[in-house]
């Protein structure tokens, strides 16, 4: 994945998407769609939603490979509407300035299948409509086909993660606040 405009190939780096949900969108179950070093972000309701089992992974980690909200939409969704579905995995990113707002949860990252691994999660934000299901502004785990392992949640108000229910072990994550 690049970071300039679109074409449909998508082969080599010189080919390759410009947006990561472009290169999503092209892949198949069982494709890795590798992004480089940059700032990514998006339109609609998410920057990237994985539906399907695709693993999307960054060249060089968090440190230098970002997806941005803009503090104007979820930054991650993996969800399928099919149960038991795995939504791969998204493997080496700072996902950062998640913004939602009502009866939401996870700002930053929704799993309901699949796993987030080495990843920087923070400065996202899920407001309240008072009604009380607004959780984990960081990370909202919601099924047992859902994991986060590895990964630094910080730098948002309590409660950062919400896990609905916890398939894998939690050890390796860290939370903070």
């Amino acid at each position: 994945m690049w970071s300039g405009g679109d074409n449909t190939t998508y082969t080599n780096w010189a080919t390759a998407a410009h947006t990561i949900q472009a290169a999503v969108n092209a892949a198949s179950g069982g494709d890795t769609v590798w992004v480089t070093n940059g700032t990514y972000m998006g339109t609609g309701n998410e920057v990237v939603k994985l539906s399907t089992n695709i693993t999307l992974k960054s060249v060089n980690g968090y440190a230098v490979t970002i997806i941005d909200g803009q503090a104007a939409r979820r930054v991650i969704t993996m969800y399928n509407d099919v149960a038991n579905v795995n939504n791969g995995l998204v493997d080496g990113f700072t996902i950062t300035n998640g913004l939602l707002t009502g009866t939401a949860s996870g700002a930053g990252v929704y799993i309901a299948y699949g796993t987030v691994q080495n990843c920087l999660i923070t400065k996202n934000t899920v407001t309240g409509d008072g009604q009380g299901d607004n959780w984990g502004g960081g990370v909202f785990v919601y099924s047992p086909w859902a994991c986060l392992q590895n990964c630094i949640v910080s730098g948002m108000p309590s409660p950062a993660a919400m896990r609905e229910e916890l398939p894998c072990t939690e050890a390796g994550w860290l939370e903070t606040a």
